[in-house]
């Protein structure tokens, strides 16, 4: 029991032949603090220890909590400021994870603490938080906490990642190199085969707003997202993913309907790309799914996008089972060369 009389905490814990007091002295401003309406938190630590936050400010958005450790052994210690980027000052909490090398605090928003509760009992990702490690007051912001529930989450991405290279692996087999003929590039003499650098950024471009709409929905930050992103090892749950899950559907939505309107997403518009068959013709709407479609397996196993570089025309794996390429339009020669 926790009792505060004037700038002294007294701590009142239940002893084997009663109740034992002791007193400490807190910090002026934690006294103050603590005895008025601020918002405040109090958590247990393994050792017996007793860990107090307070709102120190706000800056730029930011809570900024103050923590001290009030130790039956050791009296009272002043632990590193955190601060909350984007949680208001009145919404955050304190939460302490028992390890057996030594306890860590957990400092973060309200909604991440109730996150933190679902994630211990199995029911969700882990998060990342700021967290402090309570025996070094060594601060790690931003960590990504990883759960006892973590080997039945692996099981789930493992499985997501086999199936998608059992895919890759089939599509290949049966696709790369299928007819020698039906492979060569025939394009209009205006044309050539896109560059690989601007077909990056034209993705990029087609990429980042659906990211960007995924993470504000979810309330993931970019830091977080590689953890809720399917077949990274790191989910316990289906629930865990579905960030990723959602973001990579939304993509594939977005550019398959751009393309079978118009061949082109915004990205390839502002980079002058456009997907053509290797006889430099219109693809069919089934060629635009299927390319479409595949970009899922390059979504979950990056390694796959290596695919351009290893073949003559730079296709992806979409692009392989699709017979399909993407264009640009040919240079224009410079002045000096034009004239010799």
């Amino acid at each position: 029991v926790l009792a505060l009389e004037g700038g002294t905490l007294a701590v009142h814990r239940r002893e084997a032949d009663g109740w034992s007091r002791r007193d400490h002295e807190l910090p002026g401003d934690a006294a103050e603090a603590l005895g008025g309406e601020g918002p405040a938190d109090a958590t247990l630590a393994g050792d017996g220890a007793i860990v107090l936050g307070w709102a120190g400010g706000s800056e730029a958005a930011s809570a900024v909590v103050r923590l001290v450790r009030v130790s039956p052994g050791e009296g009272v210690t002043e632990l590193p400021t955190v601060s909350l980027v984007g949680v208001a000052a009145d919404r955050w909490g304190l939460a302490v994870l028992h390890r057996e090398a030594a306890d860590e605090l957990v400092v973060a928003g309200v909604g991440d603490v109730e996150a933190l509760a679902e994630a211990r009992a199995g029911r969700d990702a882990g998060v990342v938080m700021n967290v402090l490690e309570l025996h070094t007051q060594r601060l790690a912001p931003g960590r990504a906490l990883r759960w006892r529930a973590e080997p039945a989450g692996r099981a789930i991405d493992h499985a997501i990642m086999l199936g998608v290279l059992v895919v890759a692996v089939l599509t290949m087999f049966l696709f790369w190199r299928r007819d020698l003929a039906s492979q060569r590039l025939t394009l209009p003499e205006t044309m050539v085969l896109a560059p690989l650098t601007r077909r990056a950024l034209a993705g990029l471009v087609d990429l980042a707003p659906v990211v960007a709409l995924g993470m504000l929905f979810y309330g993931v930050s970019l830091a977080e997202l590689p953890q809720r992103w399917p077949g990274q090892g790191t989910a316990s749950s289906w629930r865990a993913i579905e960030p990723g899950v959602v973001i990579i559907c939304l993509f594939l939505a977005y550019v398959t309907i751009s393309e079978v309107l118009t061949r082109r997403t915004l990205g390839k518009r502002l980079m002058g790309l456009e997907v053509m068959t290797l006889d430099g013709k219109v693809p069919r709407p089934w060629q635009l799914l299927t390319r479409n479609a595949l970009k899922a397996l390059d979504l979950v196993a990056w390694l796959l996008l290596l695919l351009v570089l290893l073949g003559p025309y730079r296709q992806r794996l979409g692009d392989l089972a699709a017979r399909t390429i993407v264009a640009a339009p040919k240079p224009e020669p410079e002045q000096g060369k034009e004239k010799e």
